[in-house]
């Protein structure tokens, strides 16, 4: 392999490292303590630390599936089933930011 081949190698496999790098996934646990705490209408639920997140997850109101991710959540705890949560990063007070939900079968 010759130095150039190696530069662009590495090149990809850095900016790779950094593609979607916020984005990551809870384990699959059954929601606890759904709650709004805010007049600012954030839902946070409670599941296992993943990422930079503690236990608690915050999904802001603005989501664009605000009300589906909220029915998801609640069926869930309901039914006693497992769901995985993808998240954004995190906010305020080490909370992962979630973005989307997977319900188990």
């Amino acid at each position: 392999m010759n130095l150039k081949q190696i530069v662009v190698l590495a090149t990809l496999s850095f900016f790779a490292a950094f593609t979607n790098a916020s984005t990551f996934h809870t384990e699959w646990k059954v929601p606890r303590n759904i709650h709004v705490f805010s007049t600012s209408g954030t839902v946070y639920v409670d599941m296992h630390n993943a990422g930079c997140s503690g236990s608690r997850y915050a999904l802001p109101k603005s989501h664009p599936a605000y009300d589906t991710i909220v029915s998801f959540l609640l069926a869930a705890q309901m039914a006693n089933k497992k769901v995985q949560l993808r998240l954004d990063g995190c906010i305020g007070n080490g909370q992962g930011k979630i973005i989307g939900v997977y319900v188990g079968s």
